[in-house]
C-alpha cells in the first residue's frame, strides 16, 4: 500500500480538530444546532488553513446518520464515503478545470435529482474564483434559489475575483493564518502520534517556514521525518530544510549595526557555501530587523512578533543599546534594496553589494545628540568663540586698475522693490509695471508703445500682427488696472494700429512672391538646373534681408 502523507493522514474529521479557526467552526456548529445553515457558504483565506477541510466536515455534519449534528460520528456510511472522497451525494469540483458554461449547465441538470441515500446533495467547488464570467452568470439563479435538498460550499484564496452578484448570495467565512505557535503545537502532537521525537526549536523552525500555512507545515515535517531516523535536533532540521539559523541571523544583525563589513561578508559566504537560497536569506534578514524594531519600540511585543518568548527576550537584550532611529534606517535601506536583490541574476553579488552600501551609510543622530550639539554651539557663541568670517587676502602689488567701490556705496538689492526707469516717465512706469506683474504680456509689449494718456483713457499703439492686438484686447482689464494704480484714476484702454500694419501681411506675401520669381529666373539657377538635370523644390526667403535677397 502506498504511503499516505501526514497532511492527508491527519486531516481533521471534526470541528474540534480544526486548528485556530474557532470563529468559523463555532458559527457553523451553532447554525447546525439551530437549523439555520445557509444553502450557499463561501470559505476564504490563505492557502492551507482549512477551507476545503471545513467544507468536508460540514458536509459530513449535514449528511451524518445521527445528524444534522455539529459532531459527525465518522462511522456511518455517509461519513466514511465523504472521508474517502467517493461519496455519491457529495461532489467535489475543481473550479480551475471545470470553469466553463457547459459544466455549470450539466450541474444544474443534476440538481433536480434527489440524493442517492443521503439527506442532502452537496457541491463543494474549490478555487471557485477560477470560474469564467459565463459560468458565474449561469449559476446565479440556481445559487439564489436551489432545491431544498441541495447545498453549495465554495472555497477560494482570492475572493476579490468573485463577482459581487455571487458574493451577495453566499454566507462568507474568512479563515485566518495559523500562528507559528499554533503550528508548532499541532506538529508536536503529530510527532507524538507518529512515535517520533523532534526538538522543540526544530518544530518552531518548521512552523516559521510554514508561514501560517498548516498544510505546508505538515509537508515540511513529513520531509524531516523521512530524512532522519530516531531523534531529530534543530541542526538536522536546518540542514534538511536549508533554512538560516536564527542565532547566526542575530549575529549578522550585530555585525550590520556595528558596520563590520568583514563579518558581514563572512556570513554571506557561509550561507552561499551551505547552498541556501540567498534571496530567501535576504528576506529573513529584513524580517529580523522588523522584529528588532518592534521589540525595541513596543513595550509588549510578543503579540506583534510571531516568535518564541525566549527568542523575543534575546532580541530585546540585543537591541537594548540601539536607537530606534538606527534600526528604522537599516530596515528602510534593506527594503529599498529588496527589488535589486530579488531580480538580480547573481544573488550573492547583489546581497554583498547591498550590505556593503549599508555599511557606508552613517548612522543617524538622535534628538539628544542634536540638542547637545546645539547647546555646545550656543555656549561658544556666548563666550565669543564663534568663528569670524574670513578676511579677503591683501594684494601683493598695487594694481593700476581702479579700486572697487566701498561696501557702503553698493546698495543691497531689495527683493520686493520695483526698479524705476531712468527717465521716470508715466508711460515707462506703466509698461515696466506690466512687465513685472504680468510676464506673459512682456513679449507683446515689445511691439507696443503708449501713445497718450488722457483724462479718461490710455492710448496704446500696437505693432506687429493682429495676434498681438487680440491678446492685448483679451487682457484689457488687467492693463487698465495697472494703469489705474500708476496714474491714480480709472482709465479705459484704447488700442490703435498704425495705418501700414493693416495690410502689412499682404505686402510681405507680395514681396516674397516677387523674390521667388526673381530667383527662379536667375541665369545661374537656370544653368544649375540644366547642368544637374534637376528641378527647384522650394525657394526660401530670408527674413529681415533687403528686397531682392533670397535663398
Amino acid at each position: 500500500m502506498s504511503y499516505l502523507v501526514l497532511a492527508r493522514k491527519y486531516r481533521p474529521g471534526t470541528f474540534a480538530r480544526v486548528v485556530h479557526q474557532d470563529h468559523v467552526t463555532r458559527t457553523l456548529s451553532n447554525a447546525i444546532r439551530a437549523g439555520r445553515l445557509a444553502h450557499a457558504i463561501l470559505f476564504t483565506g490563505p492557502r492551507g488553513t482549512g477551507k476545503t477541510t471545513i467544507a468536508r466536515i460540514l458536509a459530513k455534519a449535514m449528511n451524518c446518520a445521527e445528524g444534522p449534528t455539529p459532531d459527525p460520528c465518522n462511522r456511518c456510511r455517509s461519513c466514511q464515503e465523504i472521508a474517502g472522497g467517493n461519496a455519491a451525494d457529495v461532489y467535489e469540483i475543481d473550479g480551475a478545470s471545470n470553469n466553463g458554461v457547459e459544466q455549470v449547465r450539466e450541474l444544474r441538470e443534476n440538481l433536480k435529482y434527489m440524493p442517492t441515500h443521503s439527506r442532502y446533495k452537496i457541491y463543494i467547488i474549490d478555487e471557485v474564483h477560477m470560474l469564467s464570467a459565463g459560468a458565474f452568470n449561469a449559476l446565479l439563479k440556481t445559487l439564489e434559489e436551489p432545491p431544498a435538498h441541495v447545498l453549495f460550499f465554495f472555497a477560494t484564496t482570492e475572493p476579490h475575483k468573485i463577482p459581487a452578484t455571487i458574493l451577495s448570495r453566499c454566507q462568507r467565512h474568512d479563515l485566518k493564518r495559523v500562528p507559528t505557535r499554533g503550528i508548532a503545537a499541532y506538529l508536536e502532537d503529530i510527532c507524538h502520534r507518529e512515535g517520533r521525537l523532534v526538538a522543540a526549536n526544530g518544530l518552531e523552525m518548521i512552523a516559521r517556514e510554514a508561514d501560517g500555512c498548516l498544510r505546508d507545515g505538515l509537508s515540511l515535517l513529513d520531509q524531516v521525518l523521512a530524512g532522519t531516523d530516531g531523534e531529530v535536533d534543530a541542526a538536522r532540521v536546518q540542514d534538511i530544510l536549508g533554512v538560516f539559523d536564527r542565532a547566526q541571523l542575530m549575529k549578522l544583525a550585530d555585525a550590520m549595526l556595528s558596520r563590520d563589513l568583514g563579518a558581514i561578508l563572512d556570513a554571506v559566504a557561509d550561507t552561499y557555501r551551505q547552498g541556501m537560497d540567498l534571496k530567501k536569506f535576504y528576506q529573513d534578514l529584513c524580517e529580523q530587523f522588523r522584529h528588532m524594531l518592534v521589540v525595541r519600540t513596543v513595550a509588549d511585543a510578543e503579540g506583534l512578533v510571531d516568535l518564541p518568548a525566549a527568542e523575543v527576550a534575546a532580541i530585546g537584550r540585543q537591541v537594548s543599546g540601539i536607537s530606534p532611529a538606527q534600526l528604522s534606517q537599516t530596515l528602510d535601506f534593506l527594503l529599498r534594496e529588496d527589488s535589486f536583490v530579488r531580480l538580480a541574476p547573481q544573488p550573492r553579488l547583489a546581497v554583498e553589494t547591498a550590505l556593503a552600501r549599508l555599511v557606508q551609510v552613517p548612522p543617524p543622530l538622535t534628538i539628544d545628540a542634536l540638542v547637545t550639539k546645539l547647546d555646545e554651539l550656543r555656549g561658544q557663541c556666548a563666550q565669543g568663540q564663534a568663528l569670524a568670517p574670513p578676511k579677503p587676502p591683501a594684494a601683493a602689488d598695487p594694481s593700476p586698475v581702479a579700486p572697487p567701490l566701498p561696501a557702503a556705496e553698493v546698495a543691497p538689492p531689495v527683493a520686493d522693490a520695483a526698479p524705476e526707469p531712468a527717465d521716470g516717465t508715466m508711460e515707462e512706469r506703466i509698461l515696466d509695471r506690466i512687465r513685472q506683474n504680468h510676464p506673459k504680456l512682456a513679449g507683446v509689449l515689445t511691439h507696443c508703445r503708449i501713445k497718450a494718456i488722457n483724462a479718461a483713457d490710455v492710448v496704446l499703439e500696437v505693432g506687429g500682427s493682429g495676434f498681438h492686438a487680440g491678446l492685448l484686447q483679451k487682457n484689457s482689464q488687467t492693463i487698465e488696472a495697472v494703469c489705474g494704480d500708476v496714474v491714480g484714476r480709472n482709465l479705459r484702454l484704447t488700442l490703435e494700429t498704425p495705418p501700414r500694419a493693416a495690410d502689412d501681411g499682404a505686402r510681405q506675401r507680395q514681396r516674397r512672391n516677387a523674390i521667388k520669381q526673381e530667383a527662379l529666373g536667375h541665369p545661374l539657377v537656370s544653368e544649375a538646373i540644366e547642368l544637374f538635370n534637376g528641378q527647384v523644390m522650394d525657394v526660401r526667403v530670408l527674413e529681415g534681408e533687403q528686397e531682392g535677397d533670397s535663398q
